[in-house]
C-alpha cells in the first residue's frame, strides 16, 4: 500500500505554489543530466547572443556565431533530480527519466495547468498535479544536491534540496548568503 503524501508544507510552498495553480504549461523538456524543465503562462521568445572573443578571426566568427532562441514561460519550475515520472490519470507511467524513449515530455504536460502540490516527507517524494488528471513525480537522486527549483516571474526562486531544506532567495542574492531551513513535516 503506498504511503500517503502529507499535504502540510511550509507556508512559502504555498504562497508559491498558489499562485501557479491554474496556470498552464506552454513546454516541457528534457535537460542535461535527465533534467526536466517546465515552463508556464504565456510563452515568450528569449534570445542569447553567443559571446566570442576578441581575438576570433572575422572568418571564425562567422562560421560559428550565432544566436540561441528559445521559448520560455513566466514561471520555470526545473526537476534537478534524475528521478522523475509522469504518469496518467489512472496511474500509468506515461514517461520516465530513465526511458530511452524520445517522445517529449510536452506531449504529456503542455497545456495542462497545475492544481495541486504535495510532499512526502518520509521519502522526499513531489507531487504535481494537473488539470488533466496527470501527475508529476520527483523523487531523490543521489547524484544532485537540488530536486527542484521554481523560478517566478519577478525574479525570487523557491529550491529544495534532497535533504529536505529549502530557501525562498532573489535570484539577485550572492549563492553563498543564502539561508537553507529544514521542511517541517
Amino acid at each position: 500500500m503506498p504511503v500517503k503524501p502529507r499535504s502540510q508544507v511550509n507556508e512559502v510552498f504555498l504562497r508559491v505554489f498558489e499562485k501557479l495553480y491554474g496556470v498552464p504549461c506552454c513546454g516541457a523538456k528534457r535537460e542535461d543530466r535527465d533534467s526536466l524543465t517546465l515552463d508556464f503562462g504565456k510563452p515568450r521568445f528569449a534570445m542569447r547572443e553567443i559571446d566570442l572573443p576578441s581575438n576570433v578571426s572575422l572568418k571564425q566568427k562567422s562560421e560559428i556565431a550565432r544566436r540561441a532562441i528559445y521559448v520560455r514561460g513566466d514561471w520555470r519550475l526545473i526537476l534537478h533530480s534524475g528521478r522523475w515520472k509522469i504518469l496518467s490519470k489512472n496511474g500509468r507511467v506515461l514517461l520516465r527519466s530513465t526511458s530511452a524513449e524520445t517522445q517529449t515530455p510536452s506531449k504529456y504536460l503542455a497545456g495542462d495547468a497545475l492544481v495541486k502540490f504535495l510532499m512526502n516527507v518520509e521519502n522526499v517524494e513531489s507531487i504535481f498535479h494537473f488539470d488533466s488528471g496527470r501527475r508529476l513525480i520527483s523523487q531523490p537522486d543521489p547524484q544532485t544536491q537540488l530536486q527542484w527549483t521554481v523560478h517566478e516571474p519577478w525574479r525570487t526562486t523557491l529550491a529544495l534540496r534532497q535533504t529536505l531544506q529549502y530557501s525562498y532567495y532573489s535570484d539577485d542574492r550572492n549563492e553563498n548568503l543564502r539561508v537553507w531551513k529544514k521542511v517541517r513535516g
